[in-house]
């Protein structure tokens, strides 16, 4: 994933200044071109089956709320849509069509750009189709941390879990959720065992300047938070 910025110019022209950041540059935009969504089929859409969680605790979704989003496929086509959700316990992307359908994509996407829903040109977060990995024979994706040479990604994965309550006359239903951090070099996406500097450190090797900086930041790669202020750091200056 290198250059969404292209795609971006086509969002909106307010919202270029403040991505400028995010530099993906395989999206072939200009060969698979921006499609203003007005053929919703294009995305090979299911209507959504419905499912009742109204009486399962806790949420399966990134965000409970609708977003605005642009879906980049792998063919390079981009789709604006102004009401996405992304299901973590399925992996579905569901979407609303100008009818207020609820539909599910079915096309292959490669990433998932949201925008927050009260300031369209703010940039609330990037998920990227995660290579190798499944779930229930469905892509998964996952939220990209840290852009540029040496990735940071983190994926959620809920499950679905039944108790049986003996005062209860149905099942207890609640989604659990896990959080698995990856580290993206070179074509190559690695697990990090821990969140730690030990786990870190066995997938990229530090300099000396690095051991420099995270000693004068008192950064000690403990957290998502460190990590991925130190990530930032390092793919700013070893461009």
């Amino acid at each position: 994933m290198r250059s969404i910025a292209l795609l971006l110019l086509f969002y909106s022209p307010i919202c270029q200044g403040q991505l400028q950041t995010f530099e993906y540059a395989n999206t072939t935009i200009g060969s698979g071109g921006f499609v203003r969504f007005n053929n919703f089929a294009a995305l090979g859409q299911k209507n959504e089956d419905k499912v009742d969680y109204s009486d399962v605790r806790g949420s399966c979704f990134w965000d409970n709320e609708w977003n605005p989003a642009i879906l980049i496929l792998k063919s390079g086509k981009g789709f604006k849509l102004q009401s996405v959700k992304l299901n973590f316990y399925t992996n579905d992307i569901h979407y609303l069509d100008n009818k207020g359908t609820e539909l599910v994509a079915q096309s292959s996407v490669k990433n998932i750009v949201f925008f927050d829903r009260n300031d369209t040109t703010k940039l609330k977060a990037v998920f990227q189709h995660l290579e190798g990995f499944k779930v229930k024979e469905v892509d998964s994706y996952a939220q990209l941390l840290v852009e540029g040479k040496t990735q940071f990604l983190k994926r959620k994965e809920v499950k679905l879990i039944k108790n049986k309550d003996t005062m209860l006359d149905h099942p207890d239903l609640k989604f659990v959720s896990d959080t698995y951090y990856y580290i993206e070099d070179s074509g190559n996406t690695i697990h990090l065992k821990n969140l730690n500097r030990e786990s870190l450190l066995s997938v990229i090797k530090t300099t000396e300047e690095d051991e420099t900086w995270l000693k004068a930041n008192k950064n000690k790669l403990k957290n998502e938070a460190e990590i991925t202020s130190f990530l930032t750091y390092r793919n700013a200056t070893k461009k």
